[in-house]
């Protein structure tokens, strides 16, 4: 007996639906692991597991994890490593933690086509990495609480899914607090774009294979 093919089609309407409640389910998912997140540290039970890594290693990571992030894929992250041997003492998971969280919230409250910057560079003996995009901006009430629990940005004015508890950059401030860096947050104003700076000892004493 001949077994019968069948085709299922999707209509555009049940495609955009099927995406949006794809999306919102990732979403949720993200927000329960920055809320365990949360009560690991509340309770001193997240432990790093440093090793040396380069920079550009993780920074490349970083990127091709928020490309799967953007369904749409209509932004552009264009990066730039001075040195490409530089590295840091990290946990490489939450090193690429600390990364994504900021390139996710640059994509978020950035129009479709906008451009992500992401540099690296050594200042020092300190790795300086520099996130940068043209979205909306933080306004200057905002951006010394920036890092406080439950701040947001307006949400309402997020190019994609103002979802989320303001939580993010609380728990990235608190990950690069752990690794014995710095973050801070530079911005001219509403709509003129946003950049965050982060600041890392710079580890030299195992050489990084290039």
């Amino acid at each position: 007996m001949k077994k019968r093919a069948f085709s299922l089609r999707v209509d555009a309407d049940t495609k955009a639906l099927v995406d949006m409640m794809s999306e919102r389910v990732r979403a949720m998912g993200r927000l329960l692991d920055d809320l365990i997140d949360i009560s690991r540290l509340s309770q001193k039970k997240l432990n790093l597991r440093k090793e040396n890594v380069r920079v550009k290693d993780i920074l490349q990571r970083s990127i091709a994890a928020v490309n799967e992030f953007v369904i749409d894929k209509t932004h552009t992250c264009q990066l730039e490593v001075s040195d490409h041997s530089m590295a840091i003492f990290a946990d490489p998971t939450r090193f690429e933690q600390i990364v994504v969280n900021l390139l996710k919230n640059a994509v978020k409250y950035s129009a479709q086509g906008s451009l992500v910057r992401i540099k690296a560079h050594r200042s020092g003996d300190r790795s300086v990495i520099s996130i940068k995009d043209n979205g909306i901006g933080i306004s200057k009430e905002l951006i010394g609480r920036i890092f406080e629990p439950y701040v947001q940005a307006d949400v309402k004015r997020a190019a994609s899914g103002g979802t989320g508890l303001g939580i993010g950059l609380w728990l990235t401030r608190m990950l690069v607090e752990m690794h014995g860096g710095s973050i801070s947050a530079r911005s001219e104003g509403e709509g003129k774009g946003s950049e965050f700076i982060l600041q890392f000892p710079i580890h030299e004493s195992t050489p990084v294979a290039l």
